[in-house]
């Protein structure tokens, strides 16, 4: 490859690594999810084995209201207004149980500030004060090839009223 073709493709490159962020960040502001980057793809952390199941969580937040109804509210809901991108990070930073992570530190948001954003978010998506709060964790089991989903409890961290 000549010189001036390469660099013609590196100032190419320059100028659409900048548009293409602008355009996620225009669809963004649409309210749409991220897109998948145009040139720019995220890391593959694992590749599957054909005979293996695939493991997932689950996080559910259950809320608990004063006349004894419960009513859960998937992760993604919680977490809304956060690019969906994200939620795997905050849930592991701030909700998730510390016999999980083996620290205290990711039980954040038993913090008075964090508990008070939740019960806020809470009451925007029920309507209603709740009592408590259990972020549920749960480890997803599917096998493809014979098309089974098992479901198994990991832990719950529990946030009272304040």
């Amino acid at each position: 490859m000549k010189r001036t073709h390469v660099r013609r493709l590196f100032w190419g490159l320059a100028i659409l690594l900048p548009i293409q962020y602008a355009l996620v960040g225009l669809v963004q502001l649409q309210g749409g999810h991220e897109p998948w980057p145009l040139l720019v793809m995220p890391g593959f952390k694992a590749t599957w084995q054909a005979d293996s199941p695939l493991l997932s969580r689950r996080v559910t937040f259950v809320v608990h209201q004063a006349d004894g109804t419960m009513q859960p509210l998937p992760a993604d809901a919680v977490l809304a207004s956060l690019p969906y991108s994200h939620h795997r990070a905050m849930l592991e930073a701030f909700f998730q149980p510390a016999s999980l992570s083996g620290t205290p530190e990711t039980e954040r948001i038993r913090r008075p500030d964090a508990i008070r954003w939740l019960w806020n978010r809470m009451q925007a998506l029920t309507g209603d004060t709740p009592v408590q709060v259990d972020i549920v964790w749960e480890q997803l089991r599917f096998t493809p090839h014979t098309g089974t989903l098992q479901v198994f409890p990991l832990d719950t961290l529990t946030i009272r009223q304040p």
